[in-house]
C-alpha cells in the first residue's frame, strides 16, 4: 500500500459484477463512497473503468490521511451494493483478522505472478475483507486473517482464468 499522508495517492482497483449473472460490468456510472476512520461517507461518480468489469477511484490527498479506510463501489446492476475495497495504509498486509496468512495460486502448476489477488468471507464475493493485493514472483501474498475460519480467494491476472470464490481454511504462517 502507500504511506500515510502520502503526497501522490496510488489508484484503488475493484472488479464489478452483474447480480444477475456475473457478467463484467463494462458500462454505465460507477459511483464510489469513501468511508474514513470515522466511517462518515463520502462519495461521487468519480470511479473510471479499466477493462474487463475492472474499475478504479484515485484517493484525493486528504483521504490519505486516516489510518484505514473503505471504498465501496455501486452501479445499478451489481451484486449488492458493489464491491468493498478495505485499505490500509500503514501496512503490507490488509484484512481483519490477527494472523498472517499467505495463501498462493497457481496455474497449471505455476505459480500466478502479479495478480490482483482478495479475499472475502463468502463465496459469491460481496463481504470483501482483505485486498486487494498482488501476487509476488511466486505466486503469493500475506493476508492478515484469523486462523482456522473458512474464507473465499478471488484474483484476477490477464491471460490467466480467473479465481472465483475458491474456499480454503485459513492457517498461519
Amino acid at each position: 500500500m502507500y504511506p500515510k499522508n502520502a503526497s501522490s495517492p496510488r489508484a484503488i482497483y475493484a472488479t464489478v459484477v452483474n447480480a444477475s449473472n456475473g457478467a463484467p460490468i463494462d458500462s454505465g456510472v460507477v459511483a464510489y463512497h469513501i468511508h474514513g476512520d470515522t466511517r462518515s461517507a463520502v462519495g461521487g461518480t468519480a470511479a473510471a473503468h479499466i477493462a474487463n468489469g475492472k474499475w478504479v477511484y484515485t484517493p484525493t490527498q486528504p483521504e490519505t490521511n486516516y489510518d484505514a479506510f473503505a471504498i465501496e463501489f455501486y452501479h445499478a446492476s451489481a451484486v449488492g451494493d458493489g464491491p468493498i475495497v478495505e485499505v490500509v495504509t500503514e501496512a503490507q498486509t490488509v484484512g481483519s483478522g490477527a494472523d498472517s496468512v499467505t495463501i498462493t495460486w497457481t496455474a497449471g502448476g505455476n505459480p500466478v505472478a502479479d495478480a490482483d489477488v482478495w479475499i472475502t468471507t463468502d463465496a459469491a464475493g460481496n463481504n470483501v475483507i482483505a485486498g486487494t493485493l498482488q501476487t509476488d514472483s511466486n505466486g503469493q501474498a500475506t493476508f492478515l486473517l484469523d486462523a482456522g475460519n473458512t474464507y473465499y480467494m478471488f484474483g484476477e491476472r490477464s491471460g490467466v482464468n480467473p479465481m472465483k470464490g475458491v474456499a480454503f481454511t485459513a492457517v498461519a504462517d
